[in-house]
């Protein structure tokens, strides 16, 4: 599955693109763990299909964790990726 690492606003990120892209398209994906954990690789298979399905691009910002970066580090990662995805001109109804 593609995964593309970059970065957005300050968090650096994974983008999952599909086989094909409806124009102006975006899922700004926060994954579950309660900002405690992430592993990347159950997610993988998920994200790939979610991006299919929906014939868009994933963005999974790859934001701080606890307890090394304590509340709202997290937070605050996922804010700036949301606002960065919005100052590239997404709409946040796409």
């Amino acid at each position: 599955m593609p995964d593309r690492r970059g970065g957005i606003g300050r968090a650096a990120h994974a983008r999952i693109p599909p086989r094909s892209v409806k124009a102006g398209r975006t899922v700004l994906y926060l994954h579950g763990g309660g900002f405690l954990m992430y592993a990347r690789s159950l997610y993988t298979g998920f994200l790939s299909r979610l991006a299919t399905d929906l014939q868009t691009r994933v963005i999974v910002p790859d934001y701080r964790l606890a307890p090394e970066h304590p509340f709202p580090a997290a937070i605050d990662d996922c804010l700036h990726a949301y606002q960065a995805l919005l100052d590239t001109g997404q709409e946040p109804v796409n």
